[in-house]
């Protein structure tokens, strides 16, 4: 948990957290304010709160909130990422298994991938294979000028 809370373009800062004595057991949720006296009321037990701890504990809640979030975000991705696979896999299934067999061709060099090949038997370093893309592609381009100038 980071030790700065940015909310809405407010940035909150928390230097340390105490231990608060609890009356009765507490955990002063609902709050009252008082505009007139400036002062925050625990509407459970009745006691008179810090308006700094008060302030305290919605960032702390928001802090949560946001981390929460941000998991569920990250699990969100990580499904969409195994949907993508899910759906190039069906796609080169598909071109298979049609009547008129078909091959889904690869989107860098356009040679077809057919089911002998072991699609995904193999793995490489994606660095690596891009770094390998990017040479041929300079290639090719070099070829290019040189057959025209």
């Amino acid at each position: 948990m980071s030790n700065i809370i940015e909310i809405e373009g407010f940035k909150f800062k928390k230097l340390t957290r105490y231990d608060r004595d609890l009356k009765k057991g507490c955990q002063h949720k609902e709050f009252e304010l008082d505009q007139k006296g400036h002062i925050v009321i625990c509407t459970q037990c009745g006691i008179q709160l810090s308006a700094y701890w008060v302030l305290e504990e919605m960032v702390s809640y928001w802090d949560r909130i946001q981390s929460n979030l941000q998991r569920r975000l990250d699990k969100v991705v990580e499904l969409e990422n195994k949907n993508l696979f899910l759906k190039v896999l069906e796609k080169v299934q598909t071109a298979w298994r049609k009547k008129k067999k078909m091959a889904v061709c690869c989107p860098w060099c356009g040679v077809g991938i057919m089911p002998e090949d072991g699609l995904g038997s193999h793995i490489t370093d994606p660095y690596f294979d891009l770094n390998r893309r990017r040479l041929i592609q300079e290639k090719k381009a070099k070829q290019e000028t040189d057959e025209k100038g």
